[in-house]
Parts: structure tokens; C-alpha cells; sequence
């Protein structure tokens, strides 16, 4: 009879024991759960009373507004802006969460949902396969030239609304997309030209009968968008063949990434060759650590880091704010800070985390975040677009498709700051400063 009691005592024992260590263990999820939700609610609010705020007409959103939330004076509406703004949606409306397995926000869906909608009602061009360049505020064709750089912000949405809704329909038309890029785009030397034949430039290019390399990196990172959500599809294969341009062509001795190109995609002469575009290093860096986390395919982390010492190097003025452009010896060719470059910045030191573990990265990468922070937000979420050469902060518009920019930085921010204490968070107020 002891004996028994002797043996039902260890198992109460035992049992008291595990129980303590599963309610710690519940305590902890709880606990940073609890952190990780605190920062998606803040970014979730941003992007919320940016969708209510934006004006809105039958042609999209709003291409740039004023301290009051009022559309600047312009009669267009953009592909790349509605776009931008209908991924930002889409992937807002459905922020995860491990312990929570998924919040799914009913306001952002209904407006991811809707600016999907006017995405393919108002550019799409179904038996064109394409998304045209521009409209007016109305939905009025302006500009039906069908772009390469264009088309890679459509499939990058159709990329987010297919994860949300994993509707067929958008695979379809995102197979469609890509069966036209390479039937009407595709140029002999590889990769795709500026747009098909009919189209015209781009207005405000510098060197319009160029190549660039842009369009490559955004079909890029459209095609390993597209990857994540649909492994079955050609866009593994299609975002390896610009990695082989990367390599072969628009990647330089000196580790930095060049801008522009003839048609055979051979270092352009004169000025325009000279031309290195910092921020694109910095998004190059992190597309090839997303890259990796997709495909498993690492090959590409030497070429990144070399991007990262170029920039590095010659990228960023003596109180750390990345330039528009250098040339290839690190002589500033454009002094302008704008803010879609910090938040690149900010990016890649987190990609270069990643592939280290060296945590002083992420030191340097959360005083990009405040430099961001104090400098380019007014008007609690509202930003300046840039820092003008002299450091003082540009009073025009914002421009709505440089929400992307944050909320990407937003999504990286989330992912690697999970406090195991919470006195280490900041508060909500000082993380996204003004939010009602």
C-alpha cells in the first residue's frame, strides 16, 4: 500500500512539474506574441487610415498628397502607384501570426479586395495580356503603352492577391502576363526591353533610348513573389535568368551594380554608363536574401556583399543617409536623399543579418529607422519624399507609391525585433510616432 502511495506521489509529482513547465511555456508564446501582435496592430492602423485618408477616384488613389491628406494638382493616375498600393493591402490584410495562425483585418481586405478590382478594370487589357502605363483620375486611358518595369508591380499584387484569395483566375492572368512579356518584350541579348513595339519612353528618364537595369530587378522580384505563392509555376526559371544577367551583365568588377545599357545590354558609354543608382544596391541585396530563403540557392551572397561594400563605401553621406547616385568611383552625382532609399538601407543591413547573425547589423539598422523616423515623418504618418543635396527636407507632396517602400521595411522591422523582454520594446508611439 506505501508502495503505491510512494508511486502515485511521483507521478503528481511529475505531472505538477510538466504542467509548470507547459504554463511557463504558454507565458512565453504569450509574451512575445503579445510584443509581435503590438507592432502588426500599429503597422496594421498605419496602412488602415491610409486607406481611409488617400482620395480616391474611379481612376485609383491618389498619385501624391499635402499635409491635409489633399491630392496635389494632377490628372493621373499610374500602374506602378496602384499597384504598390494594391500589394501594400492585400499583404497588410492578412499579417500572420505563428501563435494566432492568421489575422485577417475585414477593413484592409475590403480595400485590398476593391483596389484589386480597379487594378484590372480600370489598367488591365486583356486581349493585349498587359497592364497599361496611365490613366486620368477617372479611369481614362493617357498613356496605353504596355512597360516592362509596369508589369512587374501587376504581377507583384496579382502575387499577394493570389495568397490571399488563391484564386486560379489570377494565376491565369499572371501566366498570360508573362507568356506576353516574352513574346512582345523579350530582347535577344537576354531580358526584356523597356516595352513593346508601339510604346513609347517613359517621361522623365534621363537616357531614354537606353536599357535599364530596374525593370530586371522588380520583374525579379515579381517572379520570386510569385515563386513563394505557386512553387508549380516557370517563376523560379524566369527569376534565375535575370540572375544570369545580373552575373554576366549589369554586375561591375568594382562589386557595384550599373544602371544603364545599350540594347545588347553592354555597359552604356559616356555619362550615362558611369551611373550607379544606390538604393538599387540596397534592394538587390535584400531580393537576393529573399531569393535564398525561397529557393535554398546561395550562390548569389558573395555578389550581394560585394553590392554592400560598394554602397557602403560611396553610398551614404557622413550622417549615414543614402545618396540618389554616384558614379563608379564614388563621386556624387546626385545628392538627393530619397526616403525609398533609407528604408532599402535599412533592408539590406537586415538581409546582411541574416546571412551573418552578426547582431551589429541590426544595431545599425535600427539607427536607420530612427534617422527615418525623426527626419523624413511629419504630419504623424505622412513623409518627405527626399532630403534635398543640402540635408533639408523636400515640402512637396508625398508620394503615395513610396508606402511600399515603409510598409516593407515595416514587415522586416516585425520580423526580426521580437523582444524576449518586453522592457526592450519601444512604445507603440515611439515604433510608429502619431497613430490615433
Amino acid at each position: 500500500m506505501a508502495f503505491k502511495l510512494h508511486i502515485l506521489l511521483y507521478i503528481f509529482i511529475f505531472v505538477l512539474l510538466a504542467l509548470f513547465e507547459i504554463l511557463y511555456i504558454i507565458v512565453s508564446m504569450e509574451h512575445s506574441s503579445k510584443e509581435n501582435l503590438w507592432r502588426k496592430e500599429y503597422t496594421r492602423r498605419t496602412i488602415t487610415e491610409w486607406g481611409r485618408r488617400l482620395p480616391l477616384t474611379p481612376g485609383g488613389y491618389a498619385e501624391s498628397v499635402d499635409a491635409d491628406w489633399k491630392e496635389a494638382a494632377e490628372e493621373i493616375r499610374t500602374l506602378v502607384t496602384q499597384a504598390r498600393l494594391t500589394y501594400v493591402f492585400c499583404h497588410c490584410s492578412r499579417l500572420g501570426n505563428k501563435e494566432l495562425q492568421m489575422l485577417v483585418d475585414v477593413e484592409l481586405s475590403k480595400l485590398a479586395i476593391a483596389s484589386t478590382r480597379r487594378l484590372m478594370s480600370v489598367f488591365w487589357k486583356p486581349e493585349l495580356r498587359g497592364w497599361i502605363r496611365s490613366t486620368d483620375k477617372y479611369g481614362k486611358p493617357l498613356d496605353t503603352t504596355i512597360d516592362s518595369y509596369g508589369q512587374s508591380f501587376g504581377l507583384f499584387a496579382l502575387a499577394l492577391d493570389y495568397r490571399v484569395r488563391n484564386n486560379s483566375e489570377t494565376r491565369n492572368i499572371a501566366l498570360r502576363v508573362l507568356a506576353a512579356l516574352d513574346e512582345y518584350a523579350a530582347a535577344p541579348s537576354g531580358g526584356y526591353f523597356e516595352y513593346r513595339k508601339g510604346g513609347r519612353t517613359a517621361p522623365g528618364l534621363p537616357f531614354p533610348h537606353l536599357r535599364r537595369l530596374e525593370p530586371h530587378m522588380y520583374l525579379f522580384e515579381a517572379f520570386i513573389s510569385w515563386y513563394a505563392v505557386d512553387h508549380c509555376g516557370p517563376w523560379l526559371e524566369k527569376a534565375q535568368s535575370i540572375l544570369k544577367l545580373l552575373r554576366e551583365k549589369f554586375l561591375q568588377p568594382d562589386g557595384s551594380v550599373a544602371a544603364y545599357f545599350d540594347n545588347d545590354l553592354h555597359l552604356a558609354e559616356g555619362e550615362a554608363g558611369n551611373v550607379r543608382i544606390v538604393g538599387d544596391h540596397y534592394e538587390w541585396i535584400w531580393l537576393l536574401g529573399q531569393y535564398e530563403k525561397f529557393s535554398g540557392d546561395s550562390s548569389m551572397r558573395e555578389c550581394a556583399k560585394g553590392m554592400f561594400a560598394f554602397a557602403e563605401k560611396y553610398g551614404r553621406d557622413s550622417a549615414g543617409f543614402a545618396f540618389a547616385e554616384v558614379d563608379s568611383a564614388g563621386n556624387v552625382l546626385d545628392g538627393n536623399r530619397f526616403l525609398w532609399m533609407q528604408f532599402e538601407m535599412f533592408k539590406s543591413y537586415v538581409a546582411m543579418y541574416d546571412w551573418t547573425g552578426d547582431k551589429a547589423f541590426l544595431d545599425t539598422a535600427d539607427k536607420i529607422r530612427l534617422r527615418i523616423r525623426d527626419t523624413y515623418l511629419h504630419h504623424k504618418i505622412l513623409f518627405y519624399n527626399k532630403l534635398d543635396a543640402d540635408g533639408k527636407p523636400d515640402p512637396s507632396p508625398s508620394r503615395t507609391r513610396f508606402l511600399y517602400h515603409l510598409f516593407m521595411a515595416a514587415c522586416e522591422l516585425d520580423r526580426v525585433l521580437t523582444p524576449s523582454d518586453p522592457g526592450e520594446m519601444e512604445p507603440p508611439d515611439k515604433l510608429y510616432p502619431g497613430l490615433p
